[in-house]
């Protein structure tokens, strides 16, 4: 998160910085830089696929290794907080 965010309530985000892009990850969404995927979509992208939205070769798979126990820690997080 950026700028002037709030977080209100029972809200389950992840921030991730340091990174080529930073990543935030809430239950239904997950930002890589400036883009939104859902978790689906992000867990499931190829080097092939995440190279064509502009992360460097070298980067996919510190990403993938974060994003993917990132998107199901967050999911677990929600279904619990009901």
């Amino acid at each position: 998160m950026y700028g002037n965010a709030q977080v209100y309530g029972k809200a389950q985000v992840y921030n991730v910085i340091g990174l080529i892009f930073n990543v935030t990850i809430t239950p239904q969404n997950i930002a890589i830089g400036c883009k939104l995927y859902t978790h689906i979509a992000a867990v499931r992208m190829t080097q092939k696929q995440a190279e064509a939205e502009g992360l460097p070769k070298q980067h996919f798979k510190l990403m993938k290794a974060i994003i993917q126990p990132l998107c199901a820690a967050s999911r677990k997080a929600f279904r619990e907080s009901k």
